[in-house]
């Protein structure tokens, strides 16, 4: 009976914890339509404090749980509102970056000493942040280092590539972007605008490749 009373207590935090997720919504049930309603993302510490710095809980004196935040959002358009090809996006978004996040981990030249820069090629400007905070957050979940500046272009050089067939503009703003020693970029980018699968693209060493 002590033992039981024992491992109870040991697992209470972790059972409060879940229990607050709205993830979970174990002690107020969501109905499927409520999550819908939500935008909801899991944060690694490193990104909760980027966002929200001072906001990620202390962890406990025995440091045996390990503790983890999701960013929840009221989303702004019901469910069905959006385009079709938008929801699909969002629908594999984090098995999408979740991927193209283990396809830059995977790679020979990737080290730990490299940061990494994203960039997202997607017709709606809202859907494009979406993108890149997630595929930020794989990143970072691979242990990458990620940097949130963004990778910079002239007016001369957008006016170069913009009448570039996409083929060649791809490896031409790789060797044009303002990239510094040891930065590397990822870029998520919807090659077919009538796809609905988003493809990863590689700018390292100032030598262009896509990864999928």
């Amino acid at each position: 009976m002590e033992f039981w009373l024992v491992m109870l207590l040991l697992s209470l935090p972790a059972i409060i914890e879940g229990a607050s997720d709205p993830l979970n919504g174990w002690l107020q049930p969501t109905s499927e339509a409520d999550v819908r309603a939500l935008d909801c993302a899991p944060l690694r510490a490193e990104a909760l404090d980027a966002w929200a710095p001072g906001a990620s809980p202390e962890r406990g004196r025995r440091g045996d749980f390990e503790r983890r935040a999701v960013l929840c959002r009221q989303r702004l358009m019901r469910p069905g509102a959006r385009h079709p090809r938008d929801e699909a996006i969002l629908s594999t978004l984090r098995a999408a970056s979740t991927n193209a996040a283990a396809l830059v981990a995977a790679l020979p030249e990737t080290t730990r000493a490299r940061r990494w820069l994203v960039e997202v090629a997607y017709p709606d400007a809202r859907l494009s942040h979406k993108i890149s905070f997630a595929a930020k957050n794989a990143l970072l979940d691979k242990g990458l280092r990620v940097s949130d500046r963004a990778p910079r272009l002239t007016a001369g050089d957008i006016n170069v590539l913009a009448s570039q067939r996409p083929a060649a503009a791809y490896p031409m703003a790789c060797a044009r972007y303002d990239l510094r020693p040891g930065e590397a970029l990822l870029l998520l980018a919807l090659r077919d605008p009538r796809a609905t699968i988003l493809n990863a693209g590689l700018c390292l060493d100032r030598r262009w490749r896509w990864l999928q």
